[in-house]
């Protein structure tokens, strides 16, 4: 996922994730593992130090079936036609979704799904929140990879070791 804000230096994040609570995120600066409830975080290269909270209630939100339809409530889809991304047909989409869960914001965004599978494979958003602007785009790939994502072998506590 690349993203950029007001215009200014883009930032890059890899992210990995195992359903239904694992997760990988490593950037330019930082790296992040979340797995059962747990968070760990390293900075700048430094020590990873475990976080005093609980990740289990936003994970969860994400993959709420009422959070889908709250977007599909602000959201208009229009197909847009048969595209190919990265080797893979694909069905192109466009949709604008205006102040979803209330928020006062309104993105562009144009999705591709794959006709083999029906996986998202990309994803441009460019949007406006308070207004700063930003834009995103996000590259599905690697669907079923044997990935692992484990706690890390040594780490301090936040606020102690």
């Amino acid at each position: 996922m690349t993203t950029a804000i007001d215009g200014g230096k883009e930032s890059t994040r890899i992210v990995e994730c195992i359903a239904p609570d694992r997760f990988h995120i490593s950037g330019d600066q930082d790296e992040m593992i979340l797995t059962g409830g747990n968070v760990y975080m390293k900075t700048g290269g430094g020590e990873w130090t475990r976080l005093l909270f609980d990740p289990t209630q936003m994970i969860n939100q994400i993959r709420d079936t009422k959070q889908l339809d709250e977007i599909r409530k602000s959201t208009d889809v229009v197909p847009i036609g048969a595209e190919t991304v990265d080797g893979v047909p694909t069905m192109a989409y466009r949709y604008t979704m205006k102040n979803p869960f209330g928020m006062n914001s309104t993105s562009i965004c144009k999705m591709w799904v794959s006709l083999a599978d029906s996986l998202p494979r990309k994803m441009e958003v460019e949007g406006e929140f308070n207004k700063t602007k930003t834009r995103s785009v996000v590259t599905y790939y690697d669907y079923g990879a044997d990935i692992k994502i484990e706690p890390p072998a040594s780490y301090k506590t936040q606020g102690g070791r």
